[in-house]
């Protein structure tokens, strides 16, 4: 790297400040340019033959593919298929609809019973849950339910009071006639 030496404003001129600044840089910038320019200007000038055409034009295709699929891997990381349910879901899906049925058609079921068809559903429906994310997930589920209930019942209870004029809250004796 070349020096320049830059006197500072001092009487006689005996302090100097050296700064390292690259005498050429200009020039080279210069070269850069020019060079650029002539491939510029190469390009320009040249013509394609059909077969290098060919070949630009399925490099570009094939681009725009592999764009398009990074594209989708970005709107779905997971590989999901839109529409499709994941197997966490098939199943919550599975097993809550066994249990209702099994409670509408008056069927009890043992524990037994109830472990074996959640094991079929696994099999069968679910192959990549293994056994602890099913016991996870059906104790996830029997937490929910169980917080479902209170809201069950207060829905409940509300729409009987609005079908019958009944107030819900049988603890104070209140009902309509007593506000006439």
């Amino acid at each position: 790297m070349k020096e320049k030496t830059i006197q500072s404003g001092q009487a006689g001129g005996s302090a100097g400040v050296k700064m390292s600044a690259e005498v050429s840089q200009q020039e080279d910038y210069m070269n850069f340019n020019d060079r650029v320019c002539r491939r510029k200007k190469n390009r320009e000038t040249k013509t394609m033959t059909p077969s290098e055409e060919y070949y630009l034009k399925q490099k570009i295709r094939r681009q725009q593919r592999q764009l398009e699929g990074l594209q989708k891997e970005l709107k779905n990381p997971a590989g999901i298929k839109e529409g499709e349910l994941t197997d966490r879901e098939k199943m919550v899906l599975h097993f809550c609809c066994s249990m209702t049925i099994a409670e509408v058609t008056s069927l009890h079921l043992s524990a037994g019973h109830k472990e074996k068809m959640v094991e079929d559903i696994r099999k069968n429906r679910c192959r990549s849950l293994s056994t602890e994310d099913v016991a996870a997930l059906l104790h996830a589920i029997n937490e929910e339910m169980m917080a479902g209930t209170n809201l069950f019942k207060e829905l409940m209870e509300d729409t009987k009071w609005s079908m019958t004029s009944e107030r819900p809250n049988k603890r104070f004796g209140t009902d309509w006639r007593d506000m006439k």
